[in-house]
């Protein structure tokens, strides 16, 4: 079992604990890709994990590839020691004891199959724990940045029956269409099939691009609810207090803004051209969820991520890669 892990920045102290989590919970090895971080940052993890004697393999980039080509050349450099697995994590993931133990138990019961870990910090796998089905918790085909009117009022009623509905009992897996890195478990096999993560992604969406690839590749996607992984850092769009649309149209980082529009734009637009129904689906999405978006901007004081917003969503159907946005 070989665990696989990206970091950046001045991210020490969380990836050794992520380091720490995978040996306890049973990776015999943890390659760390380094992405772009400083020589001392690069120094504090590996004297940390060396002090306790653990088995950790350096991957150093002089340069942030985002979480797209760290993956990229983690996961290149852990097939090529042919494990039987690879169990990819965040670095600022902790697992709960058992966790890899039960991912484990849920893949040795399948055939062909990648499985993705319960996320703490993940709303998508709350609403599972919840007893949500996945019907109602991942956008379906013609949705736009997550958004989908049909949805959206599914969501609704379900919400004010909830008082008097009884949760939908999942058991301890079901099947997703897709995940994040931080969690996955898959075989170096099913890796060769679909190929390693598109670093031209850089970051944001890039996992989901991944694991919908792995889907393509004839993977069951499946979702294990006792195999839990705290998240010990929240996600970008809640630094500022709000969520969803509203942290996305009140962020000051437009780097993130626009990556992440442009990335999603291009998944969304991959899934409807598979029909004419569809695309017009969500062509009527995309009207709708970018008047939300210019007004909320407008209401935050981000007039200047309207005209970011619209030229990522063009990038993105288009394909079209800029260079990162200062």
């Amino acid at each position: 079992m070989t665990g696989v892990t990206v970091t950046y920045g001045s991210r020490a102290e969380l990836c050794a604990q992520t380091i720490l989590g995978a040996i306890d919970a049973g990776c015999q090895n943890v390659i760390v890709v380094f992405n772009g971080c400083t020589e001392s940052v690069v120094n504090e993890v590996q004297t940390l994990t060396r002090r306790q004697s653990l088995s950790v393999t350096s991957v150093i980039n002089p340069i942030n590839l985002g979480s797209a080509g760290g993956y990229n050349l983690g996961l290149k450099t852990a097939i090529d020691r042919e494990p039987d697995l690879i169990w990819l994590l965040d670095d600022d993931n902790c697992p709960e004891p058992g966790a890899l133990a039960a991912a484990v138990q849920e893949w040795d019961t399948r055939v062909d199959v990648a499985v993705f870990c319960s996320r703490s910090g993940s709303p998508d796998h709350t609403k599972l724990q919840q007893g949500w089905p996945p019907s109602l918790v991942f956008p379906p085909s013609g949705s736009f940045m997550y958004f989908d009117i049909w949805q959206r009022i599914s969501r609704l009623v379900r919400t004010r029956k909830a008082a008097t509905c009884t949760p939908i009992d999942l058991g301890r897996s079901v099947q997703v269409p897709y995940g994040p890195y931080g969690g996955l478990l898959v075989t170096p096999a099913l890796i060769r099939k679909a190929g390693l993560p598109d670093p031209s992604l850089f970051l944001y969406e890039d996992d989901t691009d991944y694991s919908y690839r792995l889907g393509l590749a004839k993977a069951q996607l499946v979702w294990c609810r006792d195999a839990l992984v705290i998240d010990q850092d929240g996600k970008w769009t809640e630094k500022n207090g709000l969520s969803g649309l509203y942290g996305v149209a009140a962020s000051d980082d437009r780097q993130r803004l626009y990556i992440a529009t442009r990335n999603r734009s291009t998944f969304d637009l991959r899934r409807a051209r598979t029909s004419g129904f569809l695309l017009a689906r969500m062509s009527l999405n995309v009207v709708v969820y970018a008047t939300m978006f210019t007004v909320s901007a407008l209401r935050s004081g981000r007039r200047s991520n309207i005209p970011l917003f619209f030229g990522a969503v063009i990038d993105g159907f288009r394909r079209k890669q800029r260079p990162i946005m200062s």
